[in-house]
């Protein structure tokens, strides 16, 4: 098989992987994209390192050495919650995930300045699988459902204007998909539930069935710069729009929805949820021979896009589901030695504060993206002049919020309710120069 019917093969089954993708790191956004921007934490806006660059920084398309890289992902979210009032903790059913990315890097012609290159990327998800009964005396079934995946295909061109400038731009191409259910369903002799059938538990105001997932498309663009001050510093920064997609589009039965127990009629209803915009700088020192320290601060809008979540139906029906997130701003840090002239090893820290706060518990017991801190390590091995091999591993620790007490009146979802997220994830990635 040659070398682009390879390339190929498994853009495929990438996409074929992505579809099931459910995770989370800052957000629901993976930190970095591939084994070298895992290792580096995410610090990779002046340091690009690999042909995975496309949707971090386009720049870089025109800065990395040509080639490709191709990287498969491991990640293995723990995640819980517990509905409050003294009821036990549940863990989420599925906790392992393969996140495939591939990205190129080439100039347009022998000797030209102008690069193309791309990638294909699952880059954005989150999910939980729960179901267990929701006090101590098992009296209700509570199920929480969600998966969000996006994959991305990002064609990008860069242009060298001279030794030290090199602007890029890529335009975003996504693919999402989400399907998601929540709510109370019924009592543990399967009889319908009532209000007052939970006393001192709170009755979520809505039972929401929209676990067939949907699938809609959406356009977005990055743009970049990397400059090279000197040949100890290099900075860089990078701007992603946000992301429009077409409205995810369900057609539910009777029932699939209940409000107050009212069971909405059968028909098609809708959803949007967009990608936010962010803004990233970074810059590169080199303080001796082989290392190179890197630093990356980024605004991810959150509050742009997931403040609400809105459910459209027939006769006019609107329900906000109302996650309510914060912007957020990520801190990274990474440093990348050159052991030999064949091996270097890279780790990094990444920090940023959870777009989910105390008071948003209650709105996001199915989408849990609290965690805060990632520890990451890699390495990359030239195998020969043209491949080479890597792997990364990240290690995101445990956080735990909780919704603030208050009077537990039916309806009134706070309630003590508790979320966490833990995670871990190993990339393994091939590379291969032109």
């Amino acid at each position: 098989m040659t070398f682009k019917r390879t390339l190929l093969a498994t853009a495929i089954a990438g996409a074929t992987f992505a579809s099931s993708a459910a995770y989370a790191t800052n957000g629901y956004q993976l930190i970095g994209v591939g084994g070298y921007q895992m290792g580096m934490a995410g610090a990779v806006t002046s340091n690009p390192g690999s042909a995975m660059t496309a949707t971090s920084n386009p720049a870089g398309i025109g800065v990395v050495q040509p080639g490709a890289d191709f990287s498969m992902e491991a990640f293995m979210p723990e995640r819980s919650v517990s509905l409050g009032g003294g009821a036990p903790a549940q863990d989420s059913e599925t906790d392992l995930y393969g996140v495939p990315s591939i990205g190129w890097s080439a100039p347009v012609s022998e000797g030209s300045n102008v690069y193309f290159g791309g990638g294909m990327y699952a880059t954005s998800g989150l999910g939980v699988d729960y179901l267990f009964p929701a006090d101590d005396a098992g009296n209700t079934t509570f199920q929480g459902y969600s998966q969000l995946g996006v994959f991305q295909m990002s064609p990008a061109l860069a242009v060298k204007v001279d030794n030290r400038l090199t602007i890029g731009g890529a335009l975003n191409i996504g693919y999402m998909q989400l399907g998601f259910k929540q709510g109370i369903t019924s009592n543990a002799d399967g009889s319908a539930l009532t209000a007052g059938d939970i006393p001192g538990q709170p009755l979520p105001p809505a039972y929401v069935d929209m676990s067939q997932s949907a699938n809609a498309f959406g356009l977005g663009a990055t743009l970049g710069v990397i400059y090279d001050v000197n040949d100890m510093v290099t900075v860089g920064a990078s701007y992603r729009t946000e992301q429009k997609f077409q409205d995810l589009e369900y057609n539910l039965s009777h029932g699939q929805i209940e409000v107050q127990g009212n069971q909405m009629p059968a028909g098609r209803y809708t959803a949007s949820m967009d990608l936010p915009q962010q803004f990233s700088v970074g810059g590169t020192i080199r303080p001796m021979e082989g290392l190179e320290i890197s630093g990356d601060v980024k605004w991810i809008n959150w509050a742009g896009t997931m403040d609400s979540f809105v459910v459209s139906g027939p006769n006019g029906f609107e329900m906000d589901l109302g996650p309510d997130w914060d912007d957020q701003v990520v801190y990274a840090i990474a440093a990348d030695y050159q052991v030999t002239p064949k091996l270097a090893v890279r780790a990094g820290f990444n920090y940023g504060k959870s777009p989910v706060q105390s008071e948003q518990v209650a709105n996001n017991l199915i989408f849990p993206a609290v965690v805060e801190q990632h520890y990451t390590a890699g390495f990359t091995y030239e195998i020969n002049n043209h491949w080479n091999i890597g792997a990364s591993y990240m290690y995101a620790p445990k956080e735990t919020f909780t919704a603030p007490a208050n009077s537990g009146q039916q309806g009134d979802m706070n309630n003590e309710q508790e979320i966490s997220l833990e995670e871990s994830a190993i990339v393994v990635n091939l590379g291969y120069k032109f």
